[in-house]
């Protein structure tokens, strides 16, 4: 399985023709993106919270163990089917190269290329990581 990352203008021309399915990571209060699909996309997860690794201001929305267990439950369920998951966020840098990174570690015990190309954020790909050991059986 492939993991790719996508900025949301790239996620708009989305064209694959291979079993996928999509994350999708938008800032709060913004529009969820005209994700193009065809008969190949397995779903689409839609999430909202933004790209800081702690409290800025009183009304930031920070990415958590919920959002990773929503992660985790969609992941599961679509993988038997893909052979890409597409995730994206707004600049394709920092949330979705987490969601990446943390993916890949988890099920193939590999996630250097995300830190290589891009800049993961480092409470998105923690947290998903603490949820992975906590989901996984002993």
């Amino acid at each position: 399985m492939k993991f790719v990352v996508y900025s949301r203008l790239q996620i708009l021309r989305l064209d694959l023709q291979e079993s996928h399915a999509v994350i999708s990571i938008r800032e709060p209060g913004s529009d969820m993106p005209a994700i193009p699909r065809n008969e190949l996309c397995r779903g689409i997860l839609s999430l909202s919270f933004h790209d800081l690794h702690r409290p800025e201001r009183p009304d930031v929305i920070l990415f958590t163990a919920e959002h990773a267990r929503e992660i985790f439950d969609f992941f599961t369920a679509v993988r038997p089917e893909l052979e890409t998951l597409v995730i994206h966020c707004e600049a394709g840098i920092s949330r979705s190269a987490a969601v990446a990174a943390a993916l890949s570690r988890a099920t193939i015990g590999a996630d250097s290329f995300f830190f290589e190309h891009y800049a993961p954020n480092p409470l998105v790909y923690s947290t998903l990581l603490a949820v992975w050991r906590e989901l996984s059986p002993p």
